[in-house]
């Protein structure tokens, strides 16, 4: 007698086999915290083109581009020069802080002279040789303490000088934060920083509040006629949707080996939060995550902070399975995201919440598992196992 094969045969038995790479429920230990991250569906694409009015701004984009596009030998010539210049601009100054403090400490040389031949030959070394910070330390300690020599150095035409720079050292890092945000999208496709805040793209940002920007196919383009790079990039939108993200480890099971010894299995799952998407797990960098001004409880991920794992919860064939032997002596105490699993002798567990406290014979040599909460207080024995 045969048997026939039916469709709905096949689909029972493919429905058995995916489920049964699913950890049980009842060996989950799973923390959990609502977030939105990326559909993975396109709501609309279109191309722009990076324009900027400011002449520094777009002299960067040129410069950039115009790099990328030269030899590798002139780009390493370009480093080595680049290099040079900044050595240069370091020792420039180290030199300027200790002149600074060397012409501060020019009113009391007669003073230096009461310290002795030796005593003030090596202030001057000092005041000469050292940085502007560590010769003010050294002079503040060699004078009288009526005497203030920060003052003096504050008053000096460099420090006036140093001051007066100080907003076009604003601005300088303000440039060096655009350029690492425009090489981050060329390399990465990725906008962020002050490539969010060009007007093409905020224009897209107001129109689809609701929806999560990425970047593809950014690129440097030269215009035939000018000669000037500008960078062009396609800007598509993603839905957002809500996904629960899941910290889970196994409780495992105690079972009998083939020599029917007593062992106790238990998945490595990874000791992250998870979520899944089209049936795929993910890992969530979920500290790099901001808080959507709408929707105050939930705070979105984007793609950038997903990273694909293939060992969860869902899938634990991709898991490394642990074995332990249970010797008589050997005792078992895992914390996991929301409990306690125990193996081992007859103990005292003392459980302590929110001002009361539970005390508790363990079943000796049995698997336990005990739920517990952050605030919680854990004591088996003597020892304080959480809390």
């Amino acid at each position: 007698m045969y048997c026939q094969v039916t469709p709905l045969l096949l689909l029972s038995v493919f429905v058995y086999y995916t489920k049964s790479d699913q950890l049980d429920d009842a060996r989950q230990s799973c923390k959990t915290q609502k977030i939105q991250i990326p559909s993975g569906r396109t709501v609309s694409s279109e191309v722009i083109a990076l324009q900027y009015r400011d002449l520094t701004l777009s002299n960067i984009i040129h410069d950039e581009c115009e790099e990328r596009e030269e030899p590798e030998y002139v780009r390493t010539k370009r480093g080595a020069r680049w290099a040079l210049k900044s050595f240069s601009e370091i020792g420039k100054k180290v030199y300027k802080g200790a002149k600074s403090a060397y012409k501060a400490t020019q009113p009391y040389m007669k003073t230096f002279k009461k310290t002795g031949k030796y005593g003030a030959k090596a202030l001057r070394n000092g005041a000469k040789l050292a940085t502007s910070d560590f010769a003010l330390d050294a002079l503040d300690m060699a004078l009288d303490s009526k005497w203030d020599l920060k003052k003096a150095v504050e008053s000096s035409e460099e420090y006036e000088q140093d001051e007066e720079d100080r907003p076009s050292r604003r601005i300088e890092k303000q440039l060096d934060e655009f350029r690492g945000d425009l090489l981050v999208l060329l390399d990465e496709n990725i906008i962020q920083g002050h490539i969010r805040q060009t007007a093409s793209v905020k224009k897209i940002v107001k129109e689809t509040t609701s929806l999560e920007l990425k970047a593809s196919d950014a690129h440097c383009y030269k215009d035939g006629f000018t000669g000037r790079y500008s960078i062009r990039l396609r800007v598509e939108t993603d839905e957002k949707m809500t996904a629960v993200a899941k910290h889970c480890e196994d409780i495992g099971e105690v079972l009998k080996d083939k020599n029917g010894k007593d062992v106790y299995e238990f998945y490595e799952i990874t000791n992250e939060f998870l979520v899944e998407r089209d049936e795929i797990s993910y890992i969530v960098n979920s500290t790099g995550c901001r808080q959507n001004n709408r929707e105050k409880v939930l705070k979105f991920c984007p793609e950038t902070l997903l990273r694909r794992e293939d060992c969860s919860v869902m899938s634990v064939e991709h898991c490394k399975k642990s074995l332990k032997d249970l010797s008589e002596d050997k005792k078992i105490s895992r914390i996991l995201p929301t409990g306690l699993v125990y193996y081992g002798p007859a103990e005292l567990l003392t459980l302590e919440r929110k001002g009361q406290s539970l005390k508790v014979l363990m079943n000796p040599y049995h698997l336990e598992y005990i739920r517990i909460f952050d605030r919680d207080r854990l004591i088996i024995g003597n020892d304080v196992v959480y809390g």
